[in-house]
């Protein structure tokens, strides 16, 4: 099975991920390939399409595909992994390591609350001022953007987020009609609830290769400026910084959450705009390194491939070459002058091994990992002399 995923300009048309992992050992006949696709293909990552009153429609339900490792150039890292909680069956999102009740309203989603996943149709297909339209969000617009977030549109009674139905909300408490000394009539004609709030709560801006920041800033949507270009040869996140809005009653606008786009209008604008710190890109692994008993990195050794030569001694004495492959593996040799003084002589003892990672340092470095038990040649007598028995190589372009 073919399935499109958001991916780097570089990786469009191409394999970027597997179901079972590629490398991975798996007893199956089957497997799903992911391929690269830019924002023109967003419903396609993002929705499955059905047919509704004798047109065909696209309902967001496979939020699941925006799940990975998203790093800063600060390299702070965030991953966004399957969310323990469902809604109707389809698969939301959390951040990995939250320390927040798993329950559904916590989890990240691509649009607001509703009891039927037909309510998550990015399109005008009903009156803009129900549930159904998303006329609001920016997976609706032309600028390729997306926004992902938790809440679900709804507000919070006390710590829970709350939907009414069969509990009333009483000074920030939830509790029962019976609890609240309420029958259901009497309730639905007359009770007014107390205590909601709106709280802003987890919220991106998804950005797939295509997707127009210069639209988003012409449309108003950060109110700060900023001289920072994101990469757009890459898929990024944009983080809201909610820190920088206060809590808001809800008790006279239930559905009117100011900080997420409802059908009746958009999310406030971010206070920041996109910034290296808020920026998020992706981090593209087709190959599980983890599950094959490796480490998850940027496996691009393009920078490196060709002949290295160096000296580990001052005399001339010992000088040893490195033919780095693409991949990583390389071959070589260590030649020992032993005629000393005149070093016309010598010994050449070849040897060849692998590198496992190559690791981006914030200073434009390079730290090329090597696994040790890879080398294979070098006899024990130069294994030291050779410069082969470190670990970790810095490389300076």
């Amino acid at each position: 099975t073919m399935q499109p995923r958001f991916s780097s300009r570089k990786n469009l048309g191409k394999i970027v991920g597997a179901n079972p992992s590629i490398g991975q050992p798996a007893n199956t006949k089957t497997a799903t390939l992911y391929y690269g696709v830019d924002a023109s293909k967003k419903l396609d990552v993002l929705a499955s399409k059905e047919n509704m009153g004798g047109q065909p429609v696209y309902i967001l339900d496979k939020q699941a595909s925006l799940a990975g490792q998203y790093c800063n150039e600060s390299g702070d890292c965030l991953s966004l992994v399957p969310s323990q909680q469902s809604g109707g069956g389809v698969p939301l999102l959390q951040v990995k390591g939250q320390d927040i009740p798993q329950d559904f309203f916590n989890s990240l989603s691509l649009c607001t609350y509703t009891q039927d996943e037909t309510g998550c149709i990015p399109t005008n297909l009903s009156d803009s001022t129900t549930p159904m339209s998303l006329h609001n969000h920016l997976i609706t617009g032309n600028t390729g953007a997306l926004e992902l977030y938790s809440g679900l549109g709804r507000p919070l009674c006390g710590n829970t987020h709350f939907t009414g139905g069969f509990e009333v909300c009483v000074n920030g408490q939830s509790k029962t009609y019976d609890d609240a000394g309420l029958s259901e009539p009497n309730y639905d004609s007359h009770y007014k609830d107390t205590g909601l709030r709106w709280k802003a709560e987890d919220f991106f801006v998804v950005m797939p290769v295509g997707a127009s920041l210069r639209q988003l800033k012409q449309q108003d949507y950060f109110k700060g400026n900023s001289s920072y270009e994101p990469d757009a040869d890459r898929p990024y996140l944009i983080k809201r910084d909610n820190s920088k809005y206060p809590d808001r009653s809800a008790d006279d606008n239930m559905e009117k959450d100011p900080y997420a786009p409802t059908q009746f209008g958009k999310a406030e604008p971010f206070q920041e705009a996109p910034n290296k710190k808020n920026v998020y890109y992706l981090v593209e692994n087709p190959i599980d390194w983890e599950a094959i008993g490796g480490n998850t990195a940027n496996q691009d050794f393009n920078a490196l491939t060709g002949k290295w030569t160096w000296a580990e001694s001052g005399d001339g004495s010992l000088i040893s070459d490195m033919t780095i492959q693409s991949d990583g593996s390389f071959t070589g040799s260590t030649f020992e002058r032993t005629d000393r003084p005149k070093f016309m002589d010598g010994n050449t003892d070849n040897y060849s091994g692998h590198f496992s990672k190559i690791t981006e340092n914030p200073d434009g470095t390079k730290t090329l990992t090597l696994d040790p038990k890879s080398n294979k040649g070098v006899s024990d007598s130069l294994r030291e002399w050779s410069g082969l028995t470190k670990t970790t190589y810095p490389f300076v372009p």
